[in-house]
Formats: structure tokens, C-alpha cells, sequence
């Protein structure tokens, strides 16, 4: 039980680094230093890709 227990606290603690990294990585890549989230279609780099 007490490595199911701590198997339980890896995963959990492994989300949430992982959640942390995805947001700095998502709102460093889109929003940069703006407020709000970009417009559609306002760089060239985001033609062909899907959203």
C-alpha cells in the first residue's frame, strides 16, 4: 500500500511539472510579453498549421 501510495505522489507531482512547463512554454511562444492571446492569422509563421 505504501508504494502505491508513493507511486500516486510521483504521478501527481509529474502532472504538475508538466503543467507548469506546458504554460510558460505556451504563453511564451504565443503571447510573448502581450497581455492576450494573439489573433488568428496575425503572423506568416501560423499559416498551414492547425490551431
Amino acid at each position: 500500500m505504501y508504494h502505491l501510495l508513493l507511486f500516486i505522489g510521483f504521478l501527481f507531482v509529474f502532472f504538475v511539472i508538466c503543467m507548469v512547463v506546458y504554460i510558460a512554454v505556451v504563453r511564451a511562444y504565443y503571447w510573448g510579453d502581450k497581455d492576450t492571446p494573439p489573433k488568428e492569422n496575425a503572423s506568416k509563421d501560423s499559416k498551414g498549421q492547425a490551431s
